[in-house]
């Protein structure tokens, strides 16, 4: 595994939406955004800031798991620095719904 970039062709379509949200949006547009891959035995990390790597692809441990995980801090000069709880939580629960095998949290 050379790049976490490969994640860039996928596209999250996200419920009543008619287009995906794909990673490098995200990651843009985030203060903060670690991908964590777990795959071959292995668990694989790389750290972005407002979508500039700032670490290259590591090998932080082993697993029998497979799946990746992708967790951000949104940047608050473009948000702002308040989220409705209660809308991500609504918004959680539609994602829950149609996709019973992801999991979605919201640390706010």
């Amino acid at each position: 595994m050379t790049e976490i970039s490969q994640l860039h062709s996928e596209s999250f379509h996200a419920p009543d939406s008619e287009k995906g949200i794909s990673i490098p949006v995200v990651n843009a547009l985030s203060e903060k955004l670690t991908v964590e891959i777990r795959r071959e035995g292995k668990i694989f990390r790389q750290e972005y800031k407002h979508g500039i790597p700032q670490t290259p692809v590591m090998t932080v441990g082993i697993t029998n798991e497979t799946g990746t995980s992708v967790t951000f801090l949104p940047d608050t000069e473009i948000f702002g620095s308040a989220f409705d709880p209660a809308k991500i939580s609504e918004l959680t629960n539609e994602i829950s719904i149609n996709y019973p095998r992801l999991s979605v949290q919201f640390n706010g």
